[in-house]
């Protein structure tokens, strides 16, 4: 997982979870790692973050936006739209999709050395 410098709030959030059908890794990653180049060049994206539960192969992609017009153009981007629907009907075994407003933000490092 990667930790991304969010702007100061408020800014958006999107949370995708998903589980992928077997044997699908590596066509998915393929296409999402275009995906995310695409994200990138968009307007109001300020970046993304993911993580998978190796016990139950779920997923949590977390991506972050200036407003809501962002997400929703995004969102209309022809290619998005394409990945979408192969998503649907090919990859996702199950997804769960979240749109939030964050209001605050903040975080915290532990200044002990590891060891």
């Amino acid at each position: 997982m990667s930790s991304v410098k969010t702007p100061e709030t408020p800014y958006y959030m999107v949370s995708l979870k998903y589980k992928l059908n077997p044997g699908v890794e590596g066509e998915y990653q393929s296409l999402n790692k275009e995906l995310e180049e695409m994200s990138d060049k968009q307007p109001g994206f300020l970046g993304m973050e993911e993580v998978t539960d190796t016990k139950d192969n779920t997923t949590i992609n977390l991506s972050y936006w200036k407003d809501e017009d962002s997400i929703v153009n995004w969102k209309h981007n022809s290619k998005h739209l394409q990945a979408q629907e192969k998503a649907r009907t090919d990859f996702y075994s199950h997804y769960e999709f979240r749109i939030a407003k964050v209001e605050r933000d903040y975080e915290f490092t532990s200044h002990k050395a590891s060891h």
